[in-house]
């Protein structure tokens, strides 16, 4: 005959608290069966409170399983957290046990410690845990819980909205300009509702180089069903709906870059001097050592008036574009 402990035990698994049967033993590992009839292992931490009724085997387990389920179903819907809150804040209790007995009074059996459990990892709101205990939340925590809980389920909303409006828009043509249209009144653009401007004016920042998790996340994952990059695709968004001129240069707003230079660098460039013209003789010739590729030196002549001008460049090859000549004059002879 096959060894079956079937021991019942209310088992720990971080803020769940789970129903076990017990198979085998081995050392501090327990082999157990889940409430869903799956094999499991775990270390004997874990186990909190055992039942008095005892499993002969598999079926036997589900069939007390049952009962022990409905029981606890039946006294958690039964209890009222914000009473039970008040009452702990109050009182300053935390224990498990203390805030079964706090709430139900008389004989605390497994059901009652299950039921407690399930229903303050349920309403956090008004509980936290901590290792075995629940602590009350102040009030102070409770607003503040409250409020982030406000904001993600808005963040989520929006996420939806916006995501339908991507796949959406991302599906339209791309406007043209009335003349390839061929028509003298076209619509160039796309209206969208008001609601959705923040998300656009999102998307703005985003193309100008602003970090937005969420609205990078969004685009990428559209942007795979159009086949196009995410920023490729914001750009065609915004300029269906008018936000980008049709002439904008793509190529330059979709690689990150600006299609005007700040006014700080105009007027830089607005302050620089032009270079001085320099006229180089179309004579030149050089004087070169044979045992060198580049050029050592190199020699302009030209007629100036009645002289002779000799123009000699040191280490022409070395700068090429910029040289000081040594203006050497002579007067002709005969």
């Amino acid at each position: 005959m096959t060894e079956f402990e079937g021991q019942i035990w209310a088992a720990q698994d971080n803020d769940e608290i789970n129903l076990i049967c017990t198979t085998k033993r081995v050392k501090k590992k327990i082999q157990a069966i889940n409430e869903k009839g799956r094999d499991l292992r775990l270390s004997a931490e874990k186990l909190l409170w055992q039942h008095p009724s005892q499993a002969t085997g598999p079926e036997d387990w589900q069939e007390k399983l049952t009962n022990i389920q409905a029981t606890v179903e039946s006294l958690g819907n039964d209890i009222d957290v914000e009473l039970l809150w008040e009452s702990a804040l109050e009182l300053e209790l935390s224990d498990i046990n203390e805030l079964a007995d706090l709430y139900f009074g008389g004989e605390i059996t497994t059901e009652h410690l299950v039921a407690i459990w399930r229903t303050l990892a349920e309403y956090r709101l008004y509980f936290k845990r901590r290792g075995k205990n629940w602590e009350s939340r102040t009030a102070e925590q409770m607003n503040e819980l409250k409020t982030q809980r406000e904001r993600e389920l808005a963040r989520v909303k929006a996420q939806g909205l916006a995501r339908e409006w991507l796949q959406k828009f991302a599906k339209l043509p791309l406007p043209i300009f009335p003349s390839l249209s061929g028509k003298e009144k076209d619509e160039l653009v796309v209206d969208f509702s008001e609601e959705m401007l923040p998300f656009v004016e999102r998307l703005e920042s985003w193309l100008r180089g602003d970090t937005d998790k969420d609205v990078e996340e969004l685009v990428s994952s559209t942007a795979e069903g159009v086949k196009l990059t995410p920023r490729e695709l914001v750009f065609e968004i915004l300029q269906k709906i008018g936000r980008i001129p049709l002439d904008a240069d793509r190529d330059v707003i979709v690689a990150g870059l600006k299609p005007e230079f700040s006014a700080v660098i105009n007027e830089a460039a607005q302050a620089v001097q032009p270079a001085e013209t320099q006229n180089i003789s179309d004579f030149l010739f050089s004087i070169d050592d044979e045992e060198t590729r580049e050029v050592d030196d190199a020699l302009a002549i030209e007629r100036d008036g009645l002289f002779w001008k000799i123009s000699k460049f040191y280490q022409p090859a070395k700068c090429p574009l910029k040289f000081t000549p040594m203006i050497l004059n002579q007067k002709p002879k005969n």
